[in-house]
């Protein structure tokens, strides 16, 4: 197994953030390294609460089952500041609704890049194309996936 002191760089222009290894007991000198696995939950009355799920996949479950329970209420799942991204890599490729989509769902703009061409390969080829289809032929989380799927819906470029 690898060393945990030396794990790769978390956020990868071309491919986002991944991590296999499972998040160890989180305290101020490392809590830096998971924030991509973290969740505050904000209530009216103003207090919240904090949550770092044990790995990517617990991450993606909770983002989905809130999606999912919330059902379409995403304005209520979002993060809480947008993507910066003009010094990203491909950030002058995006349009505006690209760049909006991007910033708005934590989406680096070469990764949005290859996922929107795989998913257009992916939709000429079988004629049809599932939020699964991205999330397969891509790097995307499922919940990014699903942002791709309804993007490329609102601009006619696939059908439902």
């Amino acid at each position: 197994a690898a060393n945990k002191n030396e794990w790769p760089s978390l956020l990868d222009d071309e491919k986002g953030s991944y991590n296999a290894y499972p998040t160890p007991d989180i305290d101020s000198n490392n809590v830096h390294k998971y924030f991509h696995r973290s969740l505050s939950f904000e209530f009216k009355e103003g207090k919240t609460i904090d949550l770092v799920a044990d790995s990517d996949t617990d991450f993606e479950c909770w983002v989905m089952a809130l999606r999912w329970m919330l059902k379409g209420e995403t304005q209520l799942v979002e993060w809480g500041t947008r993507l910066e991204l003009s010094e990203k890599p491909g950030a002058d490729r995006l349009d505006a609704d690209e760049r909006a989509l991007c910033s708005r769902s934590h989406m680096m703009p070469l990764q949005f890049h290859a996922a929107k061409q795989d998913a257009l390969q992916q939709y000429t080829a079988a004629g049809e194309l599932s939020i699964y289809d991205i999330r397969a032929c891509s790097t995307l989380d499922l919940a990014r996936a699903q942002d791709v799927h309804d993007f490329l819906l609102a601009k006619n470029l696939i059908k439902g």
